[in-house]
């Protein structure tokens, strides 16, 4: 107990002088996993088991309403089938839709978007690809392309299928693909929607957002959210996107696995604050990244966000050459900062600086230092095949090691054996 209570000190002590006094404390949250990424630079600031695959829920529907966006023109009428209605497990949330009812594209978009209509979605599949299967293998394709690859669709609404799994980290990468687009943005963030009298039902359906933190009248309210999406099933729990906006900088938070409604929000609000507060942008210049006197062809200087208290001095950078010639050498720079852990997410992402001439020459000979001056190694060679070698002729020497070993051991009896046997005659 007293040396728990010492470690916990020291952490404490640890964390204070590491992250300075104007740093705003990381928060603590309930869902199994987070990610909070710049909306602009995909850069990670905070995160929680973000790797982690899940089921998603209804935060699928982010890839669905995109592809659909994307695929359709805008002025396509669709007619709801049979399996896009009947193919729905019981409870699942629809608009009630009626087999050969027509809408037009926008208001099934709405109705897949706002309350998470898993008929409207259906209709959206089958639109694009003509069948559920095959929109859900673009979706994961289209998610890999987004920088999504731990991520699985088996189908276009979210609902719990053992093989549909993705990760927050993965949500927040597709999100943030999906608000390039500004018509998804527009329904993304739209609050309430009204669809008229349709050839199958004579009333209006109003709808509205299924994400509490955009209305001002909810507990949950919050000013800086422009857009979100959530949901739930039995084997997901509670699940939310959400696009928050301060001033001219945008974030994406993703909670995955929330055990209820209230964590899942709480938790949102936290990262958001904390996504805004935490953080302050720190350009990083050539010169922060080149050795002294070897100046790289660098088109701009880079915008990163630091949690308050950490500086430049604190990043570690680490050279890979990715191609090399008499002509020109170009290279990539990892930054990552050391004692981060529970401040901010580690890994700042990697730039890649081009040399030419005697810039390019002299390069290459010398070893790199970080950004606190400490000594770096190029890596010349491909990782894997080094890697590969490397595993090669260590097992060659173990080999080598017990040849040797076991010839040794061989003499050895013979030579023990054939003078207890010399003793032996002269006993006699």
């Amino acid at each position: 107990m007293i040396k728990k209570v010492i470690s916990i000190i020291l952490l404490t002590v640890f964390s204070v002088s590491f992250i300075g006094v104007n740093a705003v404390a990381a928060p603590i949250v309930n869902s199994d996993a987070v990610c909070v990424i710049d909306a602009k630079t995909g850069q990670v600031l905070f995160e929680k088991q973000m790797n982690i695959q899940l089921a998603p829920a209804s935060i699928t529907k982010i890839m669905t309403t995109l592809l659909a966006i994307e695929k359709l023109d805008p002025a396509t009428n669709l007619i709801a089938s049979y399996e896009d209605i009947h193919s729905l497990q019981q409870g699942a949330s629809h608009i009630a839709l009626q087999v050969g009812e027509e809408l037009t594209l926008e208001q099934t978009l709405m109705a897949t978007m706002l309350p998470s209509a898993n008929d409207a979605a259906n209709m959206l599949a089958t639109a694009v690809s003509g069948n559920h299967k095959d929109f859900a293998n673009l979706m994961t394709n289209k998610a890999a392309e987004l920088g999504a690859i731990n991520t699985k669709f088996v189908n276009s609404n979210g609902l719990d299928e053992p093989e549909h799994k993705t990760t927050a980290y993965d949500m927040a990468m597709i999100t943030k693909g999906a608000i390039q687009n500004e018509e998804f943005r527009r329904i993304f963030g739209t609050k309430e929607y009204t669809i008229p009298p349709t050839n199958k039902q004579s009333e209006l359906r109003n709808i509205g957002a299924g994400n509490a933190m955009v209305f001002d009248f909810s507990a949950y309210y919050n000013e800086e959210v422009i857009g979100g999406k959530s949901g739930y099933t039995d084997e997901a729990s509670h699940t939310l996107v959400t696009l928050a906006k301060r001033g001219d900088r945008e974030i994406i938070t993703v909670i995955m696995a929330a055990d209820k409604k209230k964590n899942m929000y709480d938790d949102t609000q936290a990262i958001i604050d904390y996504g805004f507060s935490g953080f302050v942008p720190v350009e990083i210049t050539p010169d922060d990244l080149s050795k002294p006197g070897v100046i790289p062809m660098f088109a701009e200087n880079t915008m990163i966000y630091l949690a308050n208290g950490i500086t430049k001095e604190d990043i570690t950078k680490e050279y890979v050459v990715v191609s090399s010639s008499p002509e020109k050498v170009e290279v990539s720079v990892s930054l990552t900062l050391s004692g981060a852990a529970g401040i901010q997410y580690d890994n700042l992402g990697d730039i890649s600086l081009y040399y030419t001439g005697d810039s390019a020459e002299s390069f290459l000979p010398s070893p790199q230092e970080d950004i606190k001056g400490e000594e770096q190694i190029d890596s010349l060679g491909d990782p894997v095949i080094d890697g590969i070698l490397l595993a090669v002729r260590l097992s060659l020497t173990v080999v080598f090691c017990l040849s040797i070993l076991m010839v040794l051991t061989m003499v050895f009896v013979r030579i023990y054996y054939k003078i207890k046997r010399k003793r032996k005659r002269r006993g006699r």
